[in-house]
């Protein structure tokens, strides 16, 4: 029973929910598929820079240290998140550094990242477009973008759909997505696309997971249709080199959030902590949506889903 439990609330947001859901059989098979795919492209990482927008209790951010990155920085807009992964991390805060910020507003400068990923964040994104172009414009010319993103057309896609009708608050603010879709908001944002690979192809059951692991990295290369879990590898050519660092180079700095220090994030977080001082449009925006300052993921997107129910589009959209 409890087990069941376990299940029923993987991927339903807070630290000890994902501790559980990695726990449990199902949890750690479809987390070491995923990862294995996430680490395969982005290739190798010795001596890079890498950002992981989205890291969420610092898991991937931490193997990404592990597999030989120069410097990682995890990004995340969960302040409860966020402490959980330095807590974790402490012995390696030399070479790992966590900051509260926005994927549609990356407190970085232009051109600062070897390899830039997003695991399942634009799902719980509002303004994804924006979240891309910003993913971009912090990777370095030749960089690596790896995004992973939950598939539209697959079983677990289904059962968390008719959990969101059923009333299901987290579900219900989560979109899922299509290659096509991934790919047309990559080349928006001046990338070129490299390569997808689906992954998860079995259903939301340990006792199919088990037996089709094997064959899930082969389903991958065949088609993402009936993925779960979707995965794509951008680059950042030389010649398209500051997307959106041009209309934004100088005062970019200014207006960014501030870094919270890793010994302030068990303290309260304040609104110019999340957004900066100066950003008062940010937090007027934030207040519209009916959003708590901290951002949370859930809530930034209520206004997203009540005007794209992009469940209805057809199959054949991408």
């Amino acid at each position: 029973m409890a087990k069941t439990h376990t299940l029923n609330r993987a991927g339903e947001v807070g630290p000890d929910i994902y501790a559980e859901w990695r726990a449990s059989t199902l949890g750690a098979i479809t987390e070491s598929l995923e990862q294995e795919l996430v680490l395969k492209f982005a290739g190798p990482l010795s001596g890079k820079a890498v950002l992981d927008v989205g890291c969420g209790d610092g898991t991937l951010t931490a193997e990404f240290h592990r597999k030989g990155a120069l410097f990682v920085v995890g990004c995340d807009s969960d302040p409860h998140m966020m402490a959980k992964a330095t807590a974790r991390t402490m012995a390696e805060r030399d070479a790992m550094s966590y900051l509260l910020g926005r994927a549609e507003h990356l407190p970085f400068r232009d051109q600062s990242f070897d390899v830039v990923t997003a695991i399942t964040v634009l799902c719980f994104v509002e303004q994804r477009s924006r979240a891309v172009e910003e993913m971009a414009r912090v990777l370095k010319p030749g960089g690596r973008l790896v995004i992973g993103e939950l598939g539209r057309w697959s079983t677990w896609a289904a059962s968390r759909r008719i959990r969101a009708w059923l009333g299901n608050a987290f579900w219900r603010h989560a979109c899922f997505t299509t290659a096509h879709e991934l790919r047309t908001a990559t080349i928006a944002a001046g990338l070129h696309v490299d390569r997808f690979r689906g992954a998860i192809y079995y259903p939301h059951c340990s006792l199919a997971a088990r037996p089709m692991k094997p064959l899930d990295p082969i389903l991958g290369g065949i088609t993402t249709a009936g993925a779960a879990f979707i995965a794509m590898q951008a680059t950042k050519e030389a010649a398209t080199s500051s997307l959106a660092g041009s209309r934004r180079t100088g005062a970019w700095s200014e207006t960014r959030p501030s870094v919270v220090p890793l010994s302030q994030l068990d303290q309260p977080v304040t609104p110019d902590q999340v957004f900066g001082s100066d950003n008062s449009n940010q937090r007027a925006d934030a207040a519209a949506r009916g959003c708590p300052s901290s951002m949370s993921v859930c809530r930034a997107c209520r206004s997203w889903l009540r005007t794209c129910m992009t469940w209805l589009a057809p199959p054949w959209s991408g």
